[in-house]
């Protein structure tokens, strides 16, 4: 069975690894983790555990959202 990018990601979430993992690197860092699929257009951090106050703040706003939004975007597709 050959599973798409998002199907992927939604696996590799909900395994035991990952998410011992996540939680490791939250405790050590203070930060959230969290796999996206290439092709993401919603927040990766909306109401995760040690969300960043500024993000939360500013994705009150439609309009700031999708700023943020598209510029991750462009940073992912820099990346490859």
């Amino acid at each position: 069975m050959k599973l798409g990018n998002k199907q992927l990601v939604e696996k590799l979430s909900q395994s035991a690894i990952y998410r011992d993992y996540a939680r490791a690197f939250s405790a050590a860092t203070g930060l959230p983790l969290a796999l996206r699929p290439v092709e993401h257009w919603q927040l990766g951090m909306d109401g995760a555990a040690n969300e960043n106050p500024f993000c939360e703040l500013m994705a009150r706003s439609n309009h700031v959202c999708a700023a943020c939004l598209e510029v991750q975007r462009k940073l992912t597709q820099k990346v490859g």
